[in-house]
């Protein structure tokens, strides 16, 4: 073995063993099979396969695909041709490589090259015209002169296949992709190299938390590459301009509260600069209210400390992103209701809970989302350090909704019931937007479409106008009576003076900036949500997990 002698700051020796990591550890002959070989696994589109190559030592499938290269090993093999190639690299059939360039899969990848090519801006328009010329000519770039178009064409097909896998399994199995693309900042690769569409399918499956967030630091570099993939939506189309706009806006605002709290503006002007650059292209979209606020704070030190002065200044700030983002005529309350959870999450730390004032759901604790312990956590404490009862109401309805989805839509939406669905559409006007809430794959159904959702089950009209009613009935089986108990519930359930406010209607009016619900919102409508959701005899939370549809 080799070992290297260091001495630590004490002057004492230590010897530290070297791992030398096979060059080029792949055993592939030529360009030819590694393409073969990752365009197969794309192309199968297997999930147990998929799950195995993203991350294979933690895939419970490793076993069915024992000779299977696993995404980190084909990292490092990808890295490795950013120097000389193996020898033998070039030895393939030609007609077998060009064959092989024609298949649907490496389409993007001859977008991108069209891009950066000598090709006319009219031709590129109309890429179906010039697309089967493409494989042949690029291969006799290739042979004559081939290096930086090798690694390219290797970086594309590796993360091609990482972005469908990211695509299609849970969010949980994408961390090492995540690490190739954010951490080991491949990202920058990627996009200069025009290969938009991988980061644009990441990006519309898990949206820009997955990008920027990395569970345990502030990463202002991380923001960069969500703005990188922003860009890649924008330059696909993958998602519509507005939303992208959206994104962006709420991108920055998420950053800049960050860097109050982290006390860390100063030295993140440059990304903050990055970012309103990203928003100033889109031209229409407002940023001056965005702007003075980093004027003003631009020359301000703060302290981060979990202390009231902090949690002021994050308070404050989060106040105002509130109020714009509450006067944007351009959101629906949904997009309200969620830019308000991201600015909520920015603004404040999450502290350890007191299961004492969730005593009676503190049996199920482990079993909520982790995003929903947070809210009930946030939510406690928001109402103790500020008396914020609209904002501490909203994160307790908010916990509610995401149960709800967690436990009875996604798993709909992922169950053999929602993929018998042959008719999607619905005979009568009165169920058209309950229909559409469950079938929608993209959002999932909201607050407000929750009391209906329990009356459409209970109706076996509602059944017969529309198969995914009928579906979703067929799904809910023995638990059908206690979900329509829970949709009852929230349906009625009233808090506030002379019992005025449903869930629903704080829940909306918070998301609007309702002044009556600012005003008439106090301290007793908080605690009667806190019951509603924690003590018998409803005790909402206990009866969403109980009878919950989750498989695990």
């Amino acid at each position: 073995m080799e070992y290297h002698l260091v001495v630590d700051a004490e002057g004492k020796k230590h010897k530290i063993q070297v791992i030398k990591l096979k060059h080029f550890e792949c055993n592939f002959s030529n360009l030819y099979e590694f393409l073969r070989y990752l365009c197969g696994i794309a192309e199968r589109n297997d999930l147990h396969e998929l799950d195995c190559f993203i991350d294979k030592d933690y895939s419970p499938y490793e076993e069915e695909f024992p000779e299977m290269y696993g995404a980190e090993t084909l990292g490092r093999y990808v890295i490795d041709f950013i120097g000389k190639p193996p020898e033998g690299w070039f030895n393939f059939e030609k007609q077998k490589l060009i064959e092989l360039l024609n298949r649907p899969f490496f389409d993007d990848y001859f977008l991108a090259w069209s891009r950066l090519s000598g090709f006319e801006k009219e031709q590129v328009k109309d890429f179906s015209k010039i697309r089967g010329l493409l494989p042949e000519v690029w291969i006799t770039h290739f042979l004559n002169d081939g290096s930086a178009m090798m690694f390219k064409m290797i970086l594309y097909t590796f993360t091609k296949v990482q972005s469908i896998a990211v695509s299609r399994l849970p969010k949980l199995r994408s961390e090492m992709v995540w690490y190739f693309l954010c951490y080991q900042d491949l990202i920058e690769d990627v996009m200069f190299s025009r290969f938009y569409e991988s980061i644009a399918t990441i990006y519309k499956r898990w949206g820009r938390q997955w990008f920027c967030h990395d569970n345990v630091n502030f990463d202002p570099v991380l923001y960069k590459w969500a703005c990188y993939a922003i860009a890649a939506c924008k330059y696909t189309n993958a998602i519509e301009k507005d939303q992208l706009k959206k994104d962006l806006s709420d991108l920055y605002s998420e950053f800049l509260i960050l860097s109050v709290r982290s006390d860390s503006l100063e030295k993140n002007k440059q990304y903050l600069n990055y970012i309103q650059n990203e928003i100033n292209h889109f031209d229409d979209l407002e940023i001056k209210s965005l702007k003075n606020e980093m004027k003003d704070l631009q020359h301000r030190q703060l302290e981060l400390l979990d202390d009231k002065e902090t949690l002021e200044k994050s308070y404050a700030m989060l106040s105002k992103e509130m109020a714009a983002l509450q006067k944007d005529s351009t959101r629906t309350d949904d997009e309200k209701a969620k830019g308000i959870l991201d600015r909520l999450y920015a603004a404040f730390p999450e502290k350890d809970p007191d299961l004492d004032a969730i005593k009676n759901i503190s049996e199920i604790w482990d079993r909520l989302a982790e995003r929903t312990r947070k809210d009930i956590k946030m939510a406690l404490d928001i109402f103790t350090t500020f008396q914020r009862v609209d904002i501490s109401s909203f994160l307790l309805i908010s916990s509610i909704e995401r149960e709800l989805n967690r436990n009875y839509f996604v798993p709909f939406k992922e169950s053999q019931f929602y993929r018998e669905i042959s008719n999607t559409t619905c005979l009568k006007e009165k169920y058209q937007k309950t229909h559409e809430a469950l079938y929608k794959t993209k959002p999932h159904p909201s607050m407000g479409s929750i009391p209906f959702i329990g009356r459409a089950v209970s109706s076996p009209k509602a059944a017969d106008s529309s198969m995914v009613i009928a579906k979703f009935t067929e799904f809910l089986a023995e638990e059908k009576e206690p979900f329509c108990k829970i949709c009852s519930a929230i349906d009625k359930y009233r808090v506030g003076l002379d019992d005025k406010f449903s869930l629903i209607k704080i829940r909306n009016g918070i998301a609007h900036g309702d002044a009556e619900i600012g005003e008439q919102c106090d301290a007793n409508c908080f605690s009667e949500i806190k019951s509603f959701i924690c003590d018998p005899p409803l005790q909402i939370m206990m009866l969403i997990i109980v009878h919950s549809k989750r498989t695990c």
